[in-house]
């Protein structure tokens, strides 16, 4: 089979049955051919049509796409698809950020002022003065968040 890439960078996707593809048999003997690549047909169309764009359309319904026109990257998965970014070095976004869905950390997580847990630590330990019964209110804290 032909690879994309078959050096340091290497680069795998294995063609699977009724996958119409092109074999090049410089001798004449199919055996000794080499798979040069895919070719798209009715059962299975080309997924995009702007040259713009590199999409990857997985079985599942998993999409990964980019479009270099719009420099927009978008990796959608099927419904229970879970990712995993593995970074050791630490990982930088720029730019402002949407997350709709909830945030798990085991780390602390920390603003340009100070981190959650220094601000947990000010709210659990902090004292009011001037209390009096009934109902007026308190006087500010003495330590501010």
């Amino acid at each position: 089979m032909l690879a994309l890439r078959s050096g340091p960078d290497n680069c795998w996707w294995a063609f699977e049955v009724n996958e119409q593809v092109m074999v090049l048999s410089p001798s004449g003997d199919p055996a000794q051919g080499v798979v040069l690549g895919a070719i798209n047909q009715q059962r299975f169309p080309a997924q995009g049509d702007r040259p713009d764009v590199h999409r990857t359309v997985y079985a599942d319904g998993a999409v990964i796409e980019y479009d270099r026109a719009a420099h927009h990257l978008e990796a959608i998965l099927p419904s229970g698809g879970t990712t995993k970014l593995v970074s050791d070095g630490g990982i930088a976004i720029i730019g402002d950020v949407t997350v709709t869905g909830h945030i798990k950390a085991s780390g602390d997580i920390t603003d340009h002022t100070r981190s959650m847990q220094a601000d947990r630590n000010i709210y659990n330990s902090h004292t009011h003065s001037g209390v009096k019964s009934g109902g007026s209110s308190t006087a500010s804290p003495n330590e501010s968040q």
